[in-house]
């Protein structure tokens, strides 16, 4: 499970939460509870070192990692977005996922938005995405509006700055955050985007 990850930081919590107990046999759902909260409090914020297990076939491994940073340290194909996109749906309320995607200069371009915009249209945890720097444009745009507007999406902050989306893509984000009840956002970053002053 969870705690197959950072085997020697969450042995330390649980020598940590033992401790406070005693050498008492606990129940199951003691032990269950225990190595729960030794996964909590062990979760970091991630880059790809930690997650792009085989850079070759895009493998990703986000347990643990509630925080996901990715910039242009490494170059990601749309094979590796893709990749990114089904781990990213693939993670449940089981094990300990990113909550907040941050990918500057990937860049994703059209597909890799598109693919992300899928997942997320999918259901995944994540709660803030920022994209600055992506090369997303209008298209990539309007693919993440409409996964947006679906009822299972959790985000509530979205950043697409630098991104080339234009007056076209900023009315797409504006009816998004108009439509009542059809998204949770509540912070949007637009900035330095081609939006005309209309």
């Amino acid at each position: 499970s969870c705690c197959l990850q950072n085997s020697g930081e969450k042995r330390a919590n649980i020598r940590r939460l033992y401790v406070l107990r005693g050498p008492t046999v606990l129940p199951t759902a003691s032990i269950r509870l225990l190595i729960w909260l030794a996964c909590a409090s062990a979760t970091r914020d991630c880059t790809h070192e930690h997650v792009l297990v085989d850079t070759t076939d895009g493998e990703w491994q986000l347990h643990n990692c509630s925080v996901l940073t990715l910039s242009p340290a490494v170059f990601l194909s749309e094979g590796h977005i893709a990749a990114l996109a089904d781990a990213l749906a693939d993670c449940s309320d089981g094990v300990l996922c990113p909550t907040s995607l941050a990918l500057q200069t990937v860049p994703l371009n059209y597909e890799g938005s598109r693919v992300l915009a899928m997942a997320i249209a999918n259901g995944t945890l994540l709660t803030s995405l920022a994209l600055a720097w992506n090369a997303v444009h209008v298209e990539g745009t309007l693919r993440l509006t409409e996964a947006l507007a679906t009822n299972r999406t959790a985000l509530t902050s979205l950043t697409l700055d630098s991104n080339g989306i234009g007056d076209v893509g900023a009315a797409a984000v504006a009816g998004l955050a108009a439509a009542n009840g059809a998204t949770r956002l509540r912070h949007l970053s637009l900035a330095a985007n081609l939006i005309s002053d209309e």
